[in-house]
């Protein structure tokens, strides 16, 4: 009882400091949304660039500031790929070298100039005495290596003269394991594609890490989740914070890895989308919400809802819960507009409300007052940059 009481506690704190991320650093926070929660007792966290485990007593350890420090830690080694750039290197100097650029990034991104994790300031600078974000990592493993090379056969000692120089945030065990996944570069490419161009996220990428990636090409999306998250409450019920049974795939390995394939995915139930069906609609619009609604369904593992078309009345509506049920998915209306139609709607319900509406126009009707809305989020996807809605949140999509 003690031991899933400390589980269900570390899992809120983290979950936590994830949707807080989402909003203050949204370049960590959506890269966050790609990596699964798990615990195991490595001593403090760690990354596969699939999951990031975490020890429950580190995390108990540790402040909501200094958890959101580990979380963009974890999610630069991913972003850097360093899990999988170590190959031929000597672990535990390409370990310490990948740590302090990855911690010096994060420091210059906040602002500031030293940071302690459980007690301890974490490693920043290169061998020289420089910050560590203007080198690679391979760069300051042959500072290491140079410094040390006549101490390479004690690199116990080696290390514990490294760990006195500051706080080692996670460990790096499983990496060796992560280098032969051939997959795993190309999703994380993909990964930071779309999260660096959704809405112009690519203006928030941190300026320390812009060097890191190629940013050319990259194409508007919504960012689905970033913005849901930040409307709605995460329900931490949702999350199975067990991960059990153990992953048969690493019982070689000195600590038990959890079962990554029954880590429980995020469910968004009762979303509500109002697609605008009126005569001012042409078809390049109703393809960019489709390819839209197409998108929020694929980055949820669970979303259920209705898809309402609408002119000046509701006009036709669609259940869905996986991306099958919108293959049909036809619009019905033409003629004039009016949001009133969709909180006149909302009104007549007795049953459960929506967790949220979304509504998908060119903006070009009068706008209700907000509490018409009977305190449902409402997000407006509009495709005209130059209208507004007075209330709610609005988000311009592109239809290039």
């Amino acid at each position: 009882m003690k031991e899933d009481i400390k589980l269900r506690a570390a899992y809120i704190e983290i979950t936590k400091a994830r949707s807080r991320l989402l909003i203050k650093a949204p370049f960590y926070g959506s890269l966050l949304m790609h990596l699964n929660f798990a615990f195991t007792a490595c001593g403090t966290a760690e990354t596969d660039m699939r999951n990031i485990n975490w020890d429950p007593d580190f995390v108990s350890r540790l402040s909501a500031e200094e958890i959101e420090f580990v979380m963009q830690h974890e999610v630069l080694h991913c972003v850097l790929f360093h899990p999988v750039r170590a190959k031929g290197l000597i672990p535990h100097l390409y370990n310490v070298a990948a740590d302090i650029v990855v911690n010096s990034i994060i420091l210059k991104s906040i602002g500031r100039d030293e940071f302690l994790i459980d007690g301890e300031p974490v490693i920043c600078h290169a061998p020289d005495g420089q910050p560590g974000y203007l080198f690679t990592a391979e760069e300051i493993y042959q500072m290491l290596y140079e410094k040390y090379r006549r101490m390479l056969e004690d690199i116990e000692s080696i290390c514990g003269k490294l760990h006195g120089n500051g706080q080692i945030v996670d460990r790096h065990d499983i990496w060796g394991k992560t280098q032969r996944d051939t997959m795993i570069c190309a999703e994380w490419e993909q990964y930071i594609e779309e999260v660096s161009g959704k809405l112009g996220l690519l203006q928030e990428v941190p300026a320390s890490v812009r060097p890191f990636i190629d940013l050319k090409g990259y194409k508007t999306r919504i960012p689905w989740k970033r913005l849901l998250h930040a409307y709605i409450q995460e329900s931490f019920d949702q999350f199975d914070y067990h991960f059990q049974p153990a992953d048969r795939r690493f019982t070689d390995s000195e600590f038990t890895l959890p079962g990554f394939s029954e880590v429980a995915g995020e469910k968004l139930e009762e979303i509500w989308f109002f697609v605008d069906a009126s005569s001012s609609v042409d078809d390049d619009m109703f393809t960019a919400v489709f390819l839209e609604l197409k998108a929020c369904i694929e980055q949820f593992q669970s979303i259920s809802g209705t898809v309402f078309f609408f002119n000046t009345r509701i006009t036709g509506e669609q259940r869905f819960t996986t991306l099958e049920d919108m293959e049909h998915l036809q619009p019905i209306g033409k003629g004039g507009t009016s949001f009133h139609c969709i909180f006149d709607y909302l009104k007549q319900q007795t049953e459960e409300k929506p967790k949220v509406i979304v509504v998908l126009t060119d903006g070009y009707a009068a706008f209700p007052k907000e509490v018409d809305a009977m305190g449902v989020p409402v997000l407006w996807i509009i495709a005209d940059e130059k209208r507004k809605a007075p209330w709610g949140k609005t988000i311009h999509i592109s239809l290039k």
